[in-house]
């Protein structure tokens, strides 16, 4: 095996050094963006230079046609990874589609490789190989034939739309990304210009040797630093990742036919579909089931506001921003729509607001039951001293209806005093499970209502007043007795829990016991769920509307917190202190 160097080889010499340099550093950063197609690239650059400059340099004529059909793997991977680096590059396709482009656009090049390997189907790629010695030197020339010209249109279509990628992007791209898209350009055309000057033997004393491999490697050279001296690598990635996949506003890009062309990781997750499924769709065909929100602001292109959407069955608050988008690619105006949940916002914003408007009652309720109270004292005792003055039993009748009356208006004094009573003198540790079974007995035993328990045998103690969480339990028994007229069924769950900082219920961190009271009988409507624990708002014709007020008052004294589900088997949700050594 013999081999020999001489002048007309060093541009190949230099190429494969150069090659070989550029693939280096881009293993080296290979962990970047578009590095890796550029990797493949150099690879294929490496490849054919390193067997071309073994063709040439062999003597043997076996050898010669056994590196010359080597080089042909990288001649025929090269247009492939350079289409789908400019691809990459550019962003027109996301990287993960690329890899699945990836064994598509190979199915040429393989067949490129069983034909030139496989001698029976050799002449289909070289109908002809012709020795020419030259010097010291031996070439050869081959005869082209029919898939060699497939291969030729193939290798030239995937340059030309690369080409074509990049053109656009410097029609359509950022100002300061003209620059860098140029040089590639640039690096594009170089080996387009050497292959054809090779073809058609237009180079002179080195029309035997063919420089494409040179003019690929000088386009390597030319990526690399483009990669590196602008670093494109480091802000168009990143750029893209902070507007669309770390944000957690929900970012839907819509054309001017209202279907979906762009959406980030976080409305995929909050309508649970998948991008590319619903990608070329209209917006109307996401999972929403209000429809007409929607409609509402389809014509809208700038808009600042909040609305309510109905999201796989559960309503949300968002804030709304739609803005107009004009881009060359789209026949007309698009939008940018981003979606800001504000639920759990709404929802403190909403207890913040019945905080203050309980304190603001609290404090009228006081100062009423305590004169109030005064008044009746007065009252009580001047109606004793009536009742047993009194002869005459008509008047004694009138009398004990007006002591039945006063009774109540005393219990009603009561229930002011204690919900304006914002202390908690008697709180012990008690157990939440004995106190419930003691309600739903005293109040469900005799009625038409079973109730289930299914509470933790291992529940914690609560640290509470006992007194006033009876109350509580005592209401909620109550007001699920009066949701079932009828008869039906009460169920009581309680666990035990372990809250973090900054959970969704606003409670500090620490071991609570959480109990869900839920009947069967038509449950609350939604559009009334906001009011139920607001004082003196009622939807029974016989109520005070201080039940469910002074419940959350009690609750909220006992460092707890209350709230309720919409909806039939709606259930009300009680969180208390749990007392844990």
């Amino acid at each position: 095996m013999e081999f020999h160097l001489s002048l007309p080889q060093f541009p190949i010499l230099i190429s494969f050094f150069v090659s070989l340099i550029v693939f280096i550093v881009t293993l080296l950063k290979s962990d970047r963006h578009c590095m890796v197609f550029l990797l493949l690239l150099m690879m294929s650059v490496l490849e054919w230079s390193g067997a071309y400059l073994l063709e040439i340099s062999a003597t043997d004529f076996s050898l010669i046609v056994f590196f010359s059909n080597l080089k042909y793997f990288g001649v025929a991977f090269v247009p492939v990874f350079f289409l789908l680096f400019t691809l990459v590059f550019s962003g027109i396709v996301p990287k993960r589609r690329l890899i699945r482009l990836l064994p598509l656009l190979s199915i040429i090049p393989i067949l490129n490789q069983i034909i030139i390997w496989v001698e029976p189907l050799h002449h289909l790629f070289f109908n002809e190989i012709i020795r020419m010695p030259v010097g010291n030197m031996v070439f050869i020339q081959h005869g082209y034939g029919p898939f060699f010209l497939l291969h030729s249109v193939y290798s030239y279509a995937l340059l030309l739309v690369g080409a074509f990628v990049l053109i656009r992007q410097v029609l359509s791209g950022e100002e300061k990304m003209i620059g860098s898209v140029v040089l590639l350009i640039v690096a594009l055309f170089v080996p387009l210009l050497g292959n054809v000057l090779h073809l058609f033997r237009l180079t002179g004393p080195l029309q035997f040797i063919d420089l494409t491999p040179v003019s690929f490697s000088f386009s390597g050279g030319l990526f690399l630093y483009v990669i590196l001296r602008y670093r494109i690598d480091d802000y168009v990635p990143i750029t893209h990742k902070l507007i669309l996949n770390n944000l957690r506003e929900v970012i839907l890009v819509l054309d001017h036919e209202d279907r979906i062309i762009e959406m980030n990781p976080a409305a995929a997750d909050l309508f649970k579909q998948n991008p590319e499924d619903v990608l070329g769709h209209s917006i109307l065909d996401l999972s929403l089931t209000n429809r007409e929100t929607i409609l509402s602001y389809t014509d809208i292109y700038d808009i600042e506001c909040e609305t309510e959407l109905i999201v796989r069955g559960e309503q949300r608050s968002f804030e709304l921003a739609i803005s107009s988008i004009q881009d060359k690619r789209l026949p007309s105006r698009g939008r940018v729509v981003v979606l800001r949940d504000i639920t759990e916002r709404k929802i403190s914003e909403l207890r913040a607001s019945r905080s203050e408007r309980l304190e603001s009652l609290e404090l009228l309720a006081g100062g009423v039951a305590h004169d109030f109270n005064n008044l009746l004292s007065a009252v009580v005792g001047n109606l004793s001293l009536a009742i047993l003055e009194n002869r005459d039993p008509l008047i004694g009748e009138y009398l004990e209806q007006m002591e039945h009356a006063v009774d109540q208006a005393g219990h009603l004094t009561r229930q002011l005093t204690n919900f304006s009573n914002k202390n908690c003198p008697e709180a012990e540790a008690v157990s939440l499970r004995s106190m419930v079974e003691d309600a739903v007995q005293i109040f469900l035993q005799e009625s038409r209502i079973g109730y289930q328990l299914e509470m933790d045998r291992n529940l914690w103690q609560i640290f509470a007043d006992p007194a006033q969480i009876t109350q509580v339990l005592n209401n909620l028994v109550v007001n699920a007795m009066q949701a079932m007229p009828s008869g039906g069924t009460l169920s009581v769950s309680g666990e035990n829990i372990r809250l973090r900082a900054g959970n969704k219920l606003g409670l500090n961190p620490g071991a609570y016991v959480h109990a869900c009271f839920s009947d069967t009988g038509p449950g609350i409507k939604a559009e009334k769920l906001p009011h139920i624990f607001d004082p003196y708002y009622t939807t029974k014709k016989n109520g005070s509307g201080l039940g469910l007020a002074l419940a959350q008052a009690i609750i909220i004294n006992n460092h707890g917190t209350i709230h309720a589900d919409a909806g039939p088997g709606g259930c009300f949700h009680l969180y208390l202190p749990a007392l844990v050594e």
